[in-house]
Protein backbone atom coordinates (compact mmCIF):
# COMPACT_ATOMS: atom_id res chain seq x y z
CA UNK A 1 0.00 0.00 0.00
CA UNK A 2 3.39 2.31 -0.96
CA UNK A 3 1.57 3.54 -3.35
CA UNK A 4 -1.13 5.97 -1.36
CA UNK A 5 1.11 7.06 1.25
CA UNK A 6 2.95 9.76 -0.40
CA UNK A 7 -0.75 11.72 -0.90
CA UNK A 8 -0.93 11.81 3.10
CA UNK A 9 2.24 14.09 3.00
CA UNK A 10 0.60 16.73 0.44
CA UNK A 11 -2.22 16.62 3.02
CA UNK A 12 -0.01 18.22 4.93
CA UNK A 13 0.51 21.53 2.67
CA UNK A 14 -2.81 21.56 1.18
CA UNK A 15 -4.37 21.64 4.65
CA UNK A 16 -2.54 25.32 5.65
CA UNK A 17 -4.20 26.80 3.27
CA UNK A 18 -7.83 25.87 3.61
CA UNK A 19 -10.01 28.97 4.41
CA UNK A 20 -10.88 29.65 8.20
CA UNK A 21 -14.52 30.52 6.62
CA UNK A 22 -14.91 25.96 6.03
CA UNK A 23 -15.41 26.17 9.94
CA UNK A 24 -19.10 28.11 9.43
CA UNK A 25 -19.89 25.91 6.73
CA UNK A 26 -21.31 22.78 7.59
CA UNK A 27 -20.88 20.71 4.18
CA UNK A 28 -17.22 22.22 3.54
CA UNK A 29 -16.38 21.74 7.23
CA UNK A 30 -17.59 18.09 6.89
CA UNK A 31 -14.78 17.68 4.12
CA UNK A 32 -11.63 19.28 6.06
CA UNK A 33 -10.54 16.54 8.58
CA UNK A 34 -8.31 13.84 9.77
CA UNK A 35 -10.48 10.46 10.32
CA UNK A 36 -9.93 7.87 12.37
CA UNK A 37 -12.93 4.66 12.76
CA UNK A 38 -14.07 1.62 13.93
CA UNK A 39 -16.52 -1.16 12.65
CA UNK A 40 -16.72 -4.77 10.74
CA UNK A 41 -16.80 -5.59 6.90
CA UNK A 42 -18.20 -8.44 4.86
CA UNK A 43 -16.75 -10.60 2.38
CA UNK A 44 -18.30 -12.93 -0.03
CA UNK A 45 -16.51 -14.37 -2.28
CA UNK A 46 -17.38 -17.22 -5.57
CA UNK A 47 -15.12 -18.58 -7.97
CA UNK A 48 -17.11 -19.96 -11.14
CA UNK A 49 -15.85 -22.77 -14.03
CA UNK A 50 -15.44 -22.15 -17.56
CA UNK A 51 -18.85 -23.23 -17.79
CA UNK A 52 -20.49 -21.11 -14.96
CA UNK A 53 -20.79 -23.22 -12.26
CA UNK A 54 -19.83 -22.24 -9.12
CA UNK A 55 -16.45 -24.26 -7.92
CA UNK A 56 -16.36 -23.10 -4.33
CA UNK A 57 -17.11 -19.89 -2.16
CA UNK A 58 -16.00 -18.36 0.92
CA UNK A 59 -17.57 -15.77 3.18
CA UNK A 60 -16.37 -13.63 6.61
CA UNK A 61 -17.10 -10.88 9.17
CA UNK A 62 -14.48 -8.89 10.29
CA UNK A 63 -13.21 -6.33 12.62
CA UNK A 64 -12.34 -3.00 10.27
CA UNK A 65 -10.38 0.22 11.27
CA UNK A 66 -10.07 3.00 8.69
CA UNK A 67 -8.23 6.38 8.44
CA UNK A 68 -8.49 9.30 6.00
CA UNK A 69 -8.07 12.77 5.15
CA UNK A 70 -10.58 15.13 3.31
CA UNK A 71 -9.95 18.32 2.09
CA UNK A 72 -12.20 20.86 0.30
CA UNK A 73 -11.38 24.01 -0.91
CA UNK A 74 -9.01 26.17 -3.29
CA UNK A 75 -5.45 25.29 -4.85
CA UNK A 76 -3.73 26.61 -7.29
CA UNK A 77 -6.47 29.35 -7.16
CA UNK A 78 -9.41 27.21 -8.23
CA UNK A 79 -11.66 26.93 -5.69
CA UNK A 80 -13.82 24.33 -4.16
CA UNK A 81 -11.40 21.23 -5.18
CA UNK A 82 -12.17 18.20 -3.43
CA UNK A 83 -9.38 15.98 -2.43
CA UNK A 84 -9.47 12.73 -0.25
CA UNK A 85 -7.16 9.46 0.85
CA UNK A 86 -8.08 6.92 2.50
CA UNK A 87 -6.49 3.56 4.01
CA UNK A 88 -9.12 0.26 4.87
CA UNK A 89 -7.84 -2.56 6.95
CA UNK A 90 -10.00 -5.65 7.69
CA UNK A 91 -8.87 -9.09 8.89
CA UNK A 92 -10.21 -12.21 11.03
CA UNK A 93 -11.22 -15.35 10.20
CA UNK A 94 -13.21 -16.87 6.50
CA UNK A 95 -15.32 -20.05 6.32
CA UNK A 96 -14.25 -21.87 3.20
CA UNK A 97 -17.29 -24.33 1.10
CA UNK A 98 -15.70 -26.26 -1.56
CA UNK A 99 -14.04 -29.67 -2.48
CA UNK A 100 -10.56 -31.50 -1.63
CA UNK A 101 -8.73 -30.95 -4.93
CA UNK A 102 -6.68 -34.26 -4.31
CA UNK A 103 -10.01 -36.00 -3.21
CA UNK A 104 -12.41 -34.06 -5.11
CA UNK A 105 -14.53 -34.49 -1.26
CA UNK A 106 -16.53 -31.71 -0.22
CA UNK A 107 -14.64 -29.50 2.36
CA UNK A 108 -15.53 -26.97 4.70
CA UNK A 109 -12.32 -25.33 6.42
CA UNK A 110 -11.88 -22.14 8.50
CA UNK A 111 -9.09 -19.71 7.68
CA UNK A 112 -7.02 -16.35 8.12
CA UNK A 113 -7.89 -13.56 5.85
CA UNK A 114 -7.16 -9.92 5.60
CA UNK A 115 -7.52 -6.92 3.57
CA UNK A 116 -6.03 -3.59 2.72
CA UNK A 117 -7.59 -1.14 0.60
CA UNK A 118 -6.38 2.42 -0.37
CA UNK A 119 -8.03 5.17 -2.49
CA UNK A 120 -7.10 8.59 -3.46
CA UNK A 121 -9.63 10.90 -4.77
CA UNK A 122 -9.58 14.11 -6.97
CA UNK A 123 -13.12 16.39 -7.39
CA UNK A 124 -14.67 19.55 -7.38
CA UNK A 125 -17.31 20.77 -5.28
CA UNK A 126 -20.62 22.54 -6.85
CA UNK A 127 -23.66 23.96 -4.88
CA UNK A 128 -26.59 23.70 -7.02
CA UNK A 129 -28.50 24.96 -3.68
CA UNK A 130 -26.90 26.38 -0.81
CA UNK A 131 -27.83 23.36 1.26
CA UNK A 132 -27.01 20.62 -1.30
CA UNK A 133 -23.21 19.91 -2.72
CA UNK A 134 -22.16 17.99 -5.41
CA UNK A 135 -19.04 16.46 -6.07
CA UNK A 136 -18.06 14.39 -8.90
CA UNK A 137 -14.74 13.07 -8.99
CA UNK A 138 -11.90 10.71 -10.13
CA UNK A 139 -10.46 7.98 -8.08
CA UNK A 140 -7.81 5.68 -8.15
CA UNK A 141 -7.31 2.69 -5.87
CA UNK A 142 -5.24 -0.49 -4.62
CA UNK A 143 -7.08 -3.93 -3.26
CA UNK A 144 -4.99 -6.88 -1.81
CA UNK A 145 -6.58 -9.49 -0.05
CA UNK A 146 -4.73 -12.21 1.74
CA UNK A 147 -6.49 -15.55 1.44
CA UNK A 148 -6.21 -18.16 3.68
CA UNK A 149 -2.70 -17.07 4.40
CA UNK A 150 -1.35 -18.74 0.51
CA UNK A 151 -2.94 -16.75 -1.77
CA UNK A 152 -2.64 -12.90 -2.19
CA UNK A 153 -4.79 -11.01 -4.80
CA UNK A 154 -4.25 -7.91 -6.13
CA UNK A 155 -5.61 -5.33 -7.51
CA UNK A 156 -5.75 -1.59 -9.12
CA UNK A 157 -8.64 0.24 -10.24
CA UNK A 158 -9.63 3.86 -11.80
CA UNK A 159 -13.08 4.87 -11.66
CA UNK A 160 -15.66 7.95 -11.97
CA UNK A 161 -17.85 8.93 -8.73
CA UNK A 162 -20.50 11.35 -7.41
CA UNK A 163 -20.91 11.94 -4.12
CA UNK A 164 -23.49 14.02 -3.32
CA UNK A 165 -23.92 16.23 0.25
CA UNK A 166 -26.81 18.06 1.95
CA UNK A 167 -26.79 20.06 5.18
CA UNK A 168 -29.34 18.25 7.24
CA UNK A 169 -29.01 20.59 10.19
CA UNK A 170 -26.04 23.05 10.86
CA UNK A 171 -24.58 20.01 12.98
CA UNK A 172 -25.98 16.97 10.79
CA UNK A 173 -24.39 16.52 6.92
CA UNK A 174 -25.80 13.50 5.07
CA UNK A 175 -24.36 12.10 2.14
CA UNK A 176 -24.72 9.49 -0.78
CA UNK A 177 -21.84 8.15 -2.69
CA UNK A 178 -21.09 6.40 -5.90
CA UNK A 179 -18.47 4.79 -8.03
CA UNK A 180 -17.90 2.95 -11.25
CA UNK A 181 -14.47 1.65 -12.37
CA UNK A 182 -12.26 -0.92 -13.91
CA UNK A 183 -10.28 -2.88 -12.05
CA UNK A 184 -6.43 -3.19 -13.96
CA UNK A 185 -3.16 -5.54 -13.65
CA UNK A 186 -4.72 -7.98 -11.71
CA UNK A 187 -3.15 -10.98 -10.09
CA UNK A 188 -2.77 -13.90 -7.51
CA UNK A 189 0.80 -14.53 -6.38
CA UNK A 190 0.79 -18.28 -4.43
CA UNK A 191 3.04 -19.44 -1.54
CA UNK A 192 3.33 -22.65 0.03
CA UNK A 193 3.66 -26.00 -1.55
CA UNK A 194 3.09 -24.39 -4.83
CA UNK A 195 5.46 -23.99 -7.66
CA UNK A 196 2.84 -21.83 -9.58
CA UNK A 197 4.09 -18.06 -9.05
CA UNK A 198 2.03 -15.07 -10.11
CA UNK A 199 -1.41 -15.68 -12.31
CA UNK A 200 -2.19 -12.80 -14.17
CA UNK A 201 -5.98 -12.19 -13.67
CA UNK A 202 -8.59 -10.58 -16.12
CA UNK A 203 -9.42 -6.95 -15.81
CA UNK A 204 -13.30 -6.40 -14.85
CA UNK A 205 -15.92 -3.35 -13.60
CA UNK A 206 -15.61 -2.73 -9.94
CA UNK A 207 -18.41 -0.80 -8.08
CA UNK A 208 -19.78 0.77 -5.24
CA UNK A 209 -22.59 2.67 -3.14
CA UNK A 210 -22.24 3.97 0.33
CA UNK A 211 -24.00 7.09 2.52
CA UNK A 212 -22.32 9.09 5.39
CA UNK A 213 -23.43 10.98 8.11
CA UNK A 214 -21.22 13.27 9.83
CA UNK A 215 -22.17 15.21 13.54
CA UNK A 216 -20.65 18.26 14.52
CA UNK A 217 -20.32 17.75 18.05
CA UNK A 218 -18.54 21.21 18.33
CA UNK A 219 -15.79 23.09 15.49
CA UNK A 220 -13.25 20.64 15.79
CA UNK A 221 -14.55 17.18 16.78
CA UNK A 222 -17.01 15.46 14.53
CA UNK A 223 -18.83 12.05 15.05
CA UNK A 224 -19.25 10.04 11.30
CA UNK A 225 -20.96 6.72 10.78
CA UNK A 226 -20.81 5.15 7.20
CA UNK A 227 -21.96 2.22 4.89
CA UNK A 228 -20.38 0.90 1.99
CA UNK A 229 -21.11 -1.80 -0.84
CA UNK A 230 -18.32 -2.93 -3.19
CA UNK A 231 -18.55 -5.64 -6.13
CA UNK A 232 -16.15 -6.74 -8.09
CA UNK A 233 -14.72 -9.61 -10.44
CA UNK A 234 -11.53 -11.26 -11.75
CA UNK A 235 -11.43 -13.17 -15.59
CA UNK A 236 -10.10 -16.58 -15.05
CA UNK A 237 -6.36 -16.61 -15.89
CA UNK A 238 -4.23 -18.63 -18.47
CA UNK A 239 -3.38 -22.30 -17.68
CA UNK A 240 -0.11 -22.57 -16.34
CA UNK A 241 1.76 -26.05 -15.50
CA UNK A 242 3.40 -26.60 -11.62
CA UNK A 243 2.49 -28.01 -8.88
CA UNK A 244 -0.22 -26.64 -6.52
CA UNK A 245 -0.57 -28.01 -3.41
CA UNK A 246 1.63 -30.82 -3.91
CA UNK A 247 -0.47 -31.83 -6.83
CA UNK A 248 1.29 -31.54 -10.60
CA UNK A 249 -0.75 -30.49 -13.27
CA UNK A 250 -0.25 -29.31 -16.84
CA UNK A 251 -3.02 -27.07 -16.41
CA UNK A 252 -4.06 -25.27 -13.63
CA UNK A 253 -5.73 -22.02 -13.87
CA UNK A 254 -7.16 -19.65 -11.02
CA UNK A 255 -10.59 -19.57 -11.82
CA UNK A 256 -13.10 -16.53 -12.54
CA UNK A 257 -14.55 -15.25 -9.56
CA UNK A 258 -17.31 -12.29 -8.04
CA UNK A 259 -16.48 -10.42 -4.86
CA UNK A 260 -18.90 -8.64 -2.97
CA UNK A 261 -18.37 -6.66 0.08
CA UNK A 262 -19.78 -4.24 2.89
CA UNK A 263 -18.25 -2.26 5.02
CA UNK A 264 -19.64 -0.80 8.39
CA UNK A 265 -17.36 2.33 10.05
CA UNK A 266 -17.75 4.47 13.22
CA UNK A 267 -15.40 7.25 13.37
CA UNK A 268 -14.60 10.29 14.59
CA UNK A 269 -13.06 12.81 12.96
CA UNK A 270 -10.74 16.47 13.78
CA UNK A 271 -12.21 19.42 11.45
CA UNK A 272 -9.04 22.06 10.41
Amino acid sequence: MNRAAPAFAVFVVLSAAAHAATQDDPLASANNDFSYGLGFGTLSYSEFSPGGGRLDSESAVMPAMQLGATRQGPVFGLPSIYTSVGLTFTGGRESYTGSNLATGEPLRQSEGTAEIDGQIRVGRAFRPAARWQLVPYLTYGVHSWLRGGYETYLNQYAGLGLLTQYEITPKLVGGIDAMLGHTFDPQVMTRGDSSIGTEYLGSNWTRSVGATLDYAYDRRLHFTASYRFTSFSYGMSAPKSGTYEGIYSAGWYEPSSHTHENLVILGATYSF
